[in-house]
């Protein structure tokens, strides 16, 4: 008895649960209140200061991480939430990367799992949208599969898309996520994955957004999340415009009109070195030379230009050139220099239209790569 006591004792000096707290990430355009109860993380409330209004989730896991640990002969999933974890610190945050973004972090640990886990907000100053991220840290090898950064439920919770309309063509049949937002109808507030292959969903009034990662994570590895945002609306009828500002705050150059020439709507596959310049000469010389038009910003060589032949040599390289284009494509960069132009060339971000045997491979050179059996 006496010895069961010290262990106990041990235990809680090891790992000091925060019983009851809350934190205010805050700045004037919006507020995200969060509490510490009995050792549980978890969001309270939202506050929208641009329309004035608050969200109070029906329920909130807060995060949700799904994983399965390779040595189980069963190979179970695993899912985990908030509820899973004792909050054991949470301190004042400073992203490096951005000084002017401040919030908190929150270190856990988990109550029946080797996990230990980083929750971090943060919002800067002057910007209408926060960001959260996890770090996550295992004491035994796991397979990581995927990762929701927000797992929260409001009333007014919207999904403006399904997954039935997105569909698949080719020999892959996927259907990734495309990343698209999330809304809160009459709260006005936009959902989402600063990733472009999240997958953002609503079920029975809950938020998830998240991301299929499918890779192992090794023992004393940290794994850092893609951020979550939660942007704010003046009005809940124009949370388009609002997400829209958003992106363009966050596009790496301005969105500007580009004007180009693809010579898939010429050739298809068929196209070839000599095809793709006489293309060049004459639209230039119709437009341009005759018309008086500016010249187009870039003239693309699409599907037709790589060698997805199994002879292909993939010592150093990941995407090779067929035959029928020099190997630096050195006359069609003269042709369209000539005409004060870019040469652009497509590539599948699927690996469809000949190029699937190239998926094998780059995986071997440590790309991320999904397939119909991950999906």
């Amino acid at each position: 008895m006496k010895k069961n006591i010290i262990t106990l004792i041990i235990l809680l000096i090891t790992i000091p649960k925060i019983t009851a707290q809350t934190y205010k990430v805050e700045n004037k355009h919006l507020a995200r209140i969060l509490q510490v109860t009995e050792g549980r993380l978890s969001t309270l409330s939202i506050i929208n200061k641009q329309a004035k209004t608050v969200l109070r989730p029906t329920s909130c896991d807060e995060f949700s991480l799904r994983f399965s640990i390779p040595a189980q002969m069963n190979n179970t999933d695993h899912i985990l939430s908030a509820k899973d974890f004792t909050v054991i610190s949470a301190s004042p945050y400073v992203n490096p990367q951005r000084p002017e973004s401040k919030g908190y972090l929150f270190r856990l640990q988990g109550k029946e799992n080797d996990l230990s886990l980083t929750v971090c907000y943060e919002l800067a100053e002057d910007e209408s949208y926060c960001r959260k991220h996890l770090e996550l840290t295992s004491c035994r090898d796991i397979c990581l599969k995927r990762i929701d950064v927000e797992a929260i439920a409001f009333e007014d919770a919207y999904q403006n898309y399904t997954l039935k309309k997105i569909t698949a063509r080719g020999n892959a049949q996927w259907k990734p996520g495309l990343g698209q937002p999330l809304y809160t109808t009459q709260t006005g507030t936009f959902w989402g994955i600063e990733f472009p292959a999240a997958t953002n969903e609503v079920n029975n009034h809950q938020i998830n957004c998240g991301y299929l990662w499918g890779q192992t994570l090794s023992q004393g590895t940290p794994y850092i999340s893609y951020n979550s945002i939660i942007g704010v609306s003046a009005d809940p009828q124009f949370i388009d415009d609002a997400f829209y500002n958003y992106i363009n705050k966050i596009r790496k150059r301005p969105l500007r009109l580009q004007i180009q020439y693809n010579s898939w709507f010429d050739y298809s596959r068929n196209v070839s070195k000599e095809k793709f310049i006489h293309a060049v000469e004459k639209i230039n010389n119709e437009l341009v030379t005759q018309r008086g038009c500016q010249p187009l910003n870039a003239y693309i060589i699409d599907d037709g230009w790589q060698d997805t032949s199994k002879e292909t040599d993939w010592s150093d390289k990941v995407w090779t050139i067929n035959s029928k284009f020099q190997p630096d494509f050195a006359d069609c960069f003269r042709s369209v220099q000539n005409v004060h132009s870019q040469l652009g060339l497509w590539l599948s971000p699927g690996c469809l239209f000949g190029g699937q045997p190239m998926v094998s491979k780059m995986r071997e050179y440590g790309f991320e790569a999904l397939s119909s059996a991950c999906l």
